[in-house]
């Protein structure tokens, strides 16, 4: 039987947002109602097609193995299912801002990076902004920064103006 603290880092090997942690949680919840209060007692991947739940879903959830699944009785499911989800609320959250939305597999990548460089329990907040043009904005412990191609070019727009003026003027010098 794993404690708490082994059940949220079995999660979270799994989950880099805080999307994805709520959706497995509520989706673990739903699993283990339907087989310790129910008369219906169903396989873990069937419930999961069932609730059309993503294949990263379905992954992760046959990734937390036997012995996660084996610290849920019907009279602990509940408590630790809400000391998981109060734990969930504890944890550092980066806000990353994208000009695209990213599938799993970048998520995963991206997740990795920042639970490596950033802190082990770091969760994200990706949010997709198309107007950033390219590279990205993070707002970590309340500040905010912009590292998006947008931001440099305004940052270097009066030198980016000189050498288009600088272009232009010596094409029709040539051209004349």
């Amino acid at each position: 039987m794993l404690g708490l603290d082994a059940l949220m880092t079995t999660v979270l090997k799994t989950c880099y947002t805080r999307n994805d942690i709520s959706r497995r949680l509520r989706l673990l919840r739903d699993y283990l109602e339907q087989n310790y209060f129910t008369e219906n007692r169903m396989d873990m991947t069937k419930f999961l097609v069932m609730r059309r739940a993503t294949t990263d879903d379905i992954d992760a959830f046959i990734g937390w193995g036997d012995d996660f699944f084996k610290s849920f009785t019907r009279k602990t499911a509940y408590a630790l299912i809400d000391n998981m989800t109060e734990k969930v609320k504890t944890l550092q959250v980066a806000s990353l801002y994208i000009p695209y939305e990213p599938v799993p597999a970048e998520i995963n990548k991206i997740g990795s990076w920042f639970r490596g460089n950033i802190g082990p329990t770091v969760i994200l907040d990706i949010h997709a902004d198309p107007t950033l043009l390219g590279g990205c904005a993070v707002v970590w412990k309340g500040t905010y920064r912009d590292y998006s191609l947008r931001y440099y070019m305004l940052k270097k727009r009066q030198e980016i103006v000189r050498v288009i003026e600088e272009y232009v003027s010596s094409f029709y010098k040539v051209a004349n």
